[in-house]
């Protein structure tokens, strides 16, 4: 795996940094992000890290430039904006 961040789009980047920032934060402190989960899926923070860890995988297959993470970024992001 190799990094070279200075052939990334600046929007790339800042999705980048945005995805690890909020991965973090899942893991970390995810009573933040309690409220977001829908009721059907009930108070479980399986949910939360789950999230967490994607997220996190989203930004690092980015930087990385693998050639699965624009589709899974998408897949994470598609529930969000349902």
């Amino acid at each position: 795996m190799t990094v070279n961040e200075t052939n990334l789009p600046v929007t790339s980047k800042i999705l980048i940094f945005t995805f690890l920032l909020s991965g973090t934060i899942h893991l970390v402190n995810p009573g933040v992000f309690e409220a977001l989960i829908p009721p059907f899926l009930g108070k479980n923070y399986l949910w939360i890290m789950v999230s967490g860890v994607t997220e996190i995988i989203a930004a690092l297959g980015i930087l990385t430039k693998q050639s699965w993470a624009p589709k899974f970024t998408v897949l994470i992001l598609l529930p969000v904006g349902l």
